[in-house]
């Protein structure tokens, strides 16, 4: 069988054998097989499941009630709904949509403009801040979202939040859910991953917030199961989704480009230069000099946009805690450095991949490997981004439950994971070692080691003498 692009592709994930899983291949795949119907004999499975599902709980009940805290310590202090909308990121989203509808979207990336928007939502009693107070939500995002929920500005901007809250939800739910059924994963870790990714502090925080995750995860989540399914340009067009927040894109075009998918980067294309006619129509294009000045000064942590790199909780985060505050610059240029290593790495990584085997667990593995250095490499991982490591979660667990060797390692991994579960909930700006940065870098080695390693061992495999 071929895909899209006429490279030899193996359906179903069980067509290849993985790394030192080949003298027990049959053995393996059978095993994997039973437990991916929920069939397995492992004496403790139920008290296991149940002892994750509590621990799930507990996690759930602690970021819930840390929810209900922060609300009552804004009734508290006077402000109602309206302190506690002031305390979050969705007043730049209210403000941008604003300025959009009003006929002014060629002042989208005017700090002055979104000042004067600021002072409004402060006289129609939606802000709770000193009075004249600077500029506290400045848009650094593609002028994409504010076109698209510019007809919703008519809502009270509280009632706009609690909807945009909504569609992150379902979104969230939807592009995990969409994933985890195409992996050969047991039910129950399906049903664990969900939970997971919608109990984590990480995504509490994303919807208190008011923030993006939920529509991130929509997009990479059915764009790499249309990938993994060989359906190129549809998985394209969803995976274009992420020109919403283009700081998501980079690795994952390399990575599309080295491995020569132009079906999945010509739907990338049209996706978004789809977005952009409807913004050319309702606004324009005045806003685009504004916008390139914002992709300025971002990497380089303007001051505006208050992205201090100690906040982040990928390489760069790890850093800022290792050498202190105050320490950005070097961060920048360190993080930096690194980044294009582990890109790198990522690209010898797929190099080792003859064409584009979808549906092996060498593919899961690899883009396993994407989703992380995606992760990692981020120069603002924010604590709401984490809620996205479900993806790498998944896709490593379903690539190495079809290993033979996946005994030795499992404890390892799934170590890994509930560390980074319950560090994001109970540690998050440790230093000098910042723990999630650790359990991010941590993930990324052990993939890493894991694929190279498989890599060399075919090498050494194709260089033997023939009936050695």
């Amino acid at each position: 069988m071929t895909d899209s692009n006429h490279n030899p592709v193996h359906v179903g994930g069980s067509c290849e054998t993985p790394i030192d899983e080949s003298a027990s291949g049959a053995r393996s795949m059978d095993t994997q097989t039973s437990s991916a119907n929920g069939h397995t004999s492992r004496p403790g499975h139920r008290l296991n499941a149940s002892v994750a599902l509590l621990l799930l709980a507990l996690v759930f009940v602690y970021s819930a009630a840390s929810w209900v805290q922060f609300w009552r310590h804004s009734a508290g202090g006077g402000g109602d709904r309206v302190l506690l909308f002031t305390q979050t990121d969705f007043p730049a989203i209210v403000i941008a949509a604003r300025l959009v509808a009003s006929g002014r979207g060629h002042a989208l990336y005017d700090l002055d403009a979104q000042l004067q928007e600021q002072h409004k939502l402060e006289a129609e009693g939606y802000l709770r801040l000193p009075p004249g107070w600077k500029l506290e939500y400045p848009y650094p995002y593609t002028p994409f979202i504010a076109v698209l929920w510019s007809p919703l500005v008519a809502l009270s901007p509280l009632d706009q939040m609690a909807l945009w809250d909504l569609l992150n939800l379902a979104a969230m739910v939807v592009g995990l859910w969409y994933l985890l059924t195409a992996l050969p994963l047991p039910p129950f870790t399906r049903a664990a991953l969900l939970l997971a990714a919608l109990t984590c502090l990480p995504f509490i925080v994303n919807l208190q917030q008011g923030q993006t995750s939920g529509l991130t995860m929509l997009a990479f989540g059915m764009g790499i199961r249309l990938l993994r399914e060989g359906r190129d340009l549809p998985a394209g067009l969803i995976l274009g989704l992420l020109a919403f927040k283009v700081q998501w894109l980079p690795v994952l075009g390399l990575v599309l480009l080295w491995k020569q998918r132009w079906r999945v980067i010509a739907g990338m294309v049209s996706t978004g230069f789809g977005l952009l006619v409807v913004t050319a129509l309702t606004m324009g294009v005045t806003w685009v000099p504004g916008y390139l000045q914002v992709l300025w000064r971002v990497p380089q942590g303007g001051a505006e946009f208050e992205l201090d790199p100690w906040y982040g909780h990928g390489l760069s985060g790890g850093l800022a805690a290792l050498l202190g505050l105050g320490s950005a610059p070097t961060v920048r240029l360190l993080s930096a450095v690194a980044a294009l290593l582990i890109v790198a790495g990522l690209l010898y990584v797929w190099r080792g991949d003859p064409g584009w085997q979808i549906g092996t667990a060498q593919w899961d593995g690899r883009m396993a490997l994407t989703m992380q250095a995606i992760l990692f490499t981020n120069p603002q991982l924010n604590t709401h981004d984490l809620c996205l490591f479900a993806l790498p979660a998944a896709l490593g667990t379903a690539y190495l439950g079809r290993s033979n060797a996946a005994d030795t390692y499992r404890p390892v991994w799934y170590g890994m994971l509930w560390s980074g579960y319950f560090i994001s909930a109970f540690a998050l700006y440790t230093g000098p070692v910042r723990l999630t940065s650790l359990v991010q870098g941590a993930v990324l080695a052990f993939l890493a080691v894991r694929l190279v390693r498989r890599h060399w061992h075919r090498a050494l495999l194709g260089h033997q003498p023939t009936g050695s």
